[in-house]
C-alpha cells in the first residue's frame, strides 16, 4: 500500500513540481547528514516543495529550519528528538543505531522557515505524534490535516489529502 501511495503523490506532484524522489537510507547515518543530503539535492531552490512521510517527514522539517522552502509537507512526522525519543530509545536503536539516537536526544524541534508548512496526520497514529504535530504546527502557525480513523499508513484516504494541498 506505501508504495503506491508514493507513486500516486509522485504523479500528482509532477503535475505542478520538478520531482526528485529521495530515497535516503537511515540505518547507521547521522541525521545531520541526512538534512545535508536532502538540502544539496534541492540546491537551495527557495521556489519548492518537500513532503517527508514518517522520519522522512522529520527529514523535510529539519531541511525547512535550514533553507526558506516555498511549501513544505510534513505527514505523520515521528516524535523522534529530544523529549519524545526517551520512551522509544530501544525501538529507535534497533532501526537507527546507537549513535544516531544519541544525536536524535541532543536534537530541538525550532522553528520552520518555509513560506507554507502543512502538517497531516492520521487519528490514530497515537498521542505522541498527534500531540507533537498539533505543537508544531501552533509553533509555525501551520497548517494541519487530521484524518480521521487512520493511522500511520499511507493509503488513500491520506494520498487525497495529500494530492489535494500539493
Amino acid at each position: 500500500m506505501r508504495n503506491q501511495g508514493y507513486r500516486r503523490i509522485v504523479r500528482e506532484a509532477k503535475k505542478k513540481y520538478d520531482v526528485t524522489f529521495l530515497n535516503l537510507q537511515l540505518k547507521n547515518r547521522l541525521f545531520s547528514e541526512l538534512v545535508e543530503e536532502g538540502i544539496n539535492t534541492i540546491n537551495n531552490a527557495s521556489d519548492c516543495a518537500v513532503l517527508g512521510f514518517s522520519i522522512g517527514a522529520l527529514i523535510a522539517y529539519f531541511i525547512s529550519k535550514k533553507i526558506e522552502l516555498n511549501k513544505c509537507i510534513i505527514c505523520s512526522l515521528t516524535p523522534a528528538i529530544g523529549v519524545d525519543i526517551a520512551h522509544n530509545t530501544k525501538l529507535y536503536k534497533k532501526y537507527l543505531g546507537r549513535k544516531q539516537v544519541n544525536e536524535y536526544k541532543q536534537m530541538t524541534y525550532g522553528k520552520s522557515k518555509a513560506r507554507e508548512l502543512i502538517f497531516i496526520c492520521g487519528s490514530e497514529e497515537g498521542d505522541s505524534l498527534v500531540n507533537r504535530t498539533k505543537k508544531l504546527r501552533r509553533i509555525n502557525n501551520g497548517i494541519l490535516y487530521i484524518i480521521e480513523n487512520n493511522d500511520h499508513m499511507l493509503n488513500e484516504a491520506y494520498v487525497d489529502v495529500i494530492a489535494k494541498v500539493l
